[in-house]
């Protein structure tokens, strides 16, 4: 089974092999050469892709083609078989990396509890990659599926680690040692990227707590009716709350915030911030692996879609 953290790189030359020319009688035939690429990994970083012939076959030994398509057809299963391999490689190379770095794919969820149903956890058809997925308000300021699975993962390997930070700026340690891991580019971070991953640290905190309500975790709030200001709430439909603050709210589910941590004074006191966990080291170790789902806008009109410019003549 293939890594769920795993990237696959490819280079350039991958895509477009260089050739050889062999004789075959009169007719000269092209056949795709690929050789082992040399380049090491850096460091503890996650290994690359490579593209690797098989140690079984040589495009020296290709047959005599009857046409051009017969050749055709050959070159592209020798390319399929090498991808095979290829691929077989690296996920055993990812498996090694994984232990050696306790850098493991969180297991995946595969029960639902009626706590868990009432939080928002849902179950998703078997086409899907995950078998349960997790209610998100329509509003986040955080949507990338992978990144929030990355979060899942830090807590999920890095749980001592993390719960022992008391402030952003030692979180901010833990998380970046874990996010250079993952990384497949073999270059250091230049300033100005250090500078940008530090602040993705901030948001991962943010990400992660109860004011974000992205992560299952503990609820700090429970969930309170908006008021109207004067309107007539449509059912469904969400409008601004008493203490005028933006609320990152999921319809139909009986939860308020929901997170794992929570952060005071993070704009003020910068990386001096305090952080307060709300779960436990042994409650991350305990984490399963589901889809973050988000929901539709309840605001959104969709009546007057305009069937005229779809496109199509």
């Amino acid at each position: 089974m293939k890594s769920s953290w795993a990237s696959i790189v490819k280079n350039d030359n991958d895509k477009n092999p260089d050739t050889i020319i062999q004789e075959n009688g009169s007719r000269a035939t092209t056949i795709p050469q690929v050789t082992r690429q040399t380049t090491k990994e850096k460091g503890n970083r996650m290994p690359l892709f490579r593209y690797i012939v098989r140690p079984d076959t040589h495009p020296l030994f290709a047959p005599i083609f009857k046409d051009v398509s017969e050749q055709v057809r050959w070159q592209h299963e020798q390319w399929r078989l090498n991808q095979d391999y290829s691929s077989m490689i690296h996920d055993e190379r990812v498996a090694v990396w994984e232990k050696k770095n306790n850098w493991f794919p969180v297991p995946p969820m595969t029960e639902m509890t009626e706590a868990q149903k009432k939080m928002g956890f849902f179950p998703i058809g078997e086409s899907s990659l995950y078998k349960f997925g997790y209610l998100c308000p329509h509003n986040s300021d955080e949507t990338r599926h992978e990144y929030l699975h990355f979060l899942l993962r830090l807590l999920f390997n890095r749980s001592e680690q993390v719960c022992a930070c008391k402030t952003v700026g030692e979180f901010e340690k833990v998380y970046l040692e874990a996010l250079n891991l993952t990384q497949c580019s073999h270059e250091e971070w230049t300033p100005s990227e250090l500078k940008r991953e530090r602040k993705t640290a901030s948001n991962a905190l943010w990400a992660l707590s109860t004011k974000a309500n992205l992560f299952p975790g503990k609820q700090v709030m429970s969930r309170t009716a908006p008021v109207s200001n004067g309107q007539q709430n449509a059912p469904g439909v969400v409008y601004k709350f008493k203490d005028g603050q933006k609320h990152y709210d999921v319809i139909g589910v009986e939860r308020g915030e929901t997170g794992v941590c929570g952060v005071k004074d993070a704009k003020t006191l910068g990386n001096l911030a305090p952080i307060r966990w709300y779960i436990t080291p042994a409650e991350m170790r305990n984490l399963k692996m589901f889809d973050f789902t988000f929901q539709s806008d309840p605001n959104a009109s969709y009546d007057h879609f305009d069937w005229s410019d779809d496109g199509f003549y």
